[in-house]
């Protein structure tokens, strides 16, 4: 069996990626609280700027618009911002209710409540929509918005107020501007707890915040294709028959750019990315066998078997996800990614390559070093 040429390998590798977004699906989160409280930089801070909730977005009911696009892997619900001098509003409680209990009209997986540190105050319309939601069987975390621009006591305080209504409800600092008042990993961590496991891959993959969430999840991707490459070597192949691996190595490809929220990325490189990374990791995979893996074969007549396809599938899941990484830091700390954009592929190989050199092949040595 021959090697896919590139042209091939970025057809197949395209149809890959939009086969398993078409089959993830969507988690439901509603945003509430009064207006002004910063849910959309809250958004913006959690899931990128690919998911804002700015414009019209689609109307579910007067109270409740949806926001997604084909691009994001979250659905987001906002609700309309209301007055504490209007006394609040039970419609709108009814109004959001109603949609809650009603997955026909939209699925809700979890509700995220913000209130503003800088009104230093907890309202009693507060406390009686985040009763009602409790009430609905929905999770609710309530987050306490603009960590940093009040002091300590004021958020200790709205905590009391917040516990003292309902000791169990689960109460969250966010800060988009200083790490140390920000609790948006613990908020992460929580909703992935509680929502259904079909819909976990989903949020994992458009969060950007929790690294942690994206490696355990990325150490399951490169686990199952570890397997199955070690399926194809069970019987030793000579090189000539790599293209058995390689459709191996390019659908664990599809899966840990999702993981890692990559398709931006994707259509930034040139189409022929893909076929590159591949066609180039099939080209040096002979050397890097004959080299790390001695008296398996001479290059010319080299010889895959279990252990060195296996060798080879955590040391390349482990450099994707380690310029995935990369990336996101970068990006994370305001830095220009455009050059590394650009250089994705060979970040990749070189990542790759020191993987094999320094027999980080396993689970263990691939994921102490992120």
């Amino acid at each position: 069996m021959e090697l896919m040429d590139q042209e091939n390998l970025t057809k197949k590798f395209e149809e890959e990626y939009n086969k398993l977004k078409q089959k993830v699906q969507k988690p439901g989160i509603l945003l509430a609280g009064q207006t002004g409280v910063g849910k959309s930089s809250l958004v913006n801070h959690v899931f990128g700027d690919t998911v804002a909730i700015t414009g019209v977005g689609k109307p579910i009911t007067q109270e409740i618009r949806c926001f997604e696009n084909n691009e994001t892997s979250v659905r987001i619900y906002d609700t309309a911002g209301y007055e504490t001098k209007d006394g609040g509003d039970d419609r709108f409680i009814n109004d959001v209710l109603g949609m809650v209990k009603n997955p026909a009209q939209a699925e809700v997986n979890i509700i995220w409540y913000c209130i503003s540190t800088l009104a230093s105050r907890v309202t009693d319309y507060d406390l009686k929509v985040i009763k009602a939601f409790s009430d609905s069987g929905c999770p609710v975390a309530v987050l306490l918005t603009k960590a940093e621009k009040t002091d300590d006591e004021t958020v200790k305080a709205l905590r009391t107020v917040l516990k003292q209504a309902d000791e169990k409800l689960n109460i969250f600092e966010t800060s988009i501007y200083a790490k140390e008042y920000d609790q948006t990993t613990k908020l992460i961590d929580w909703s992935i707890e509680r929502l259904p496991e079909h819909l976990q891959k989903a949020f994992i993959s458009q969060q950007k915040l929790s690294f942690a969430q994206k490696r355990k999840y990325a150490k399951i991707a490169i686990a199952g294709h570890v397997v199955a490459a070690g399926a194809v070597g069970a019987s030793p192949i000579p090189f000539s028959d790599a293209a058995l691996l390689t459709g191996n190595e390019l659908i664990l490809l599809t899966e840990l750019l999702y993981i890692y929220d990559m398709g931006g990325i994707k259509n930034a490189i040139k189409s022929t990315f893909i076929g590159t990374l591949l066609s180039n990791l099939g080209k040096s995979a002979v050397g890097t066998i004959a080299k790390f893996f001695p008296g398996i074969g001479t290059a010319v007549g080299a010889i895959i078997n279990a252990s060195v396809a296996v060798a080879i599938t955590w040391a390349f899941g482990g450099a994707i996800a380690m310029a995935c990484e990369k990336y996101w830091k970068a990006k994370l700390n305001g830095e220009d990614t455009t050059d590394f954009v650009n250089k994705f592929a060979s970040e990749v190989e070189t990542f790759a390559n020191e993987n094999m050199a320094k027999k980080r092949t396993s689970e263990e040595t691939i994921f102490n070093n992120l």
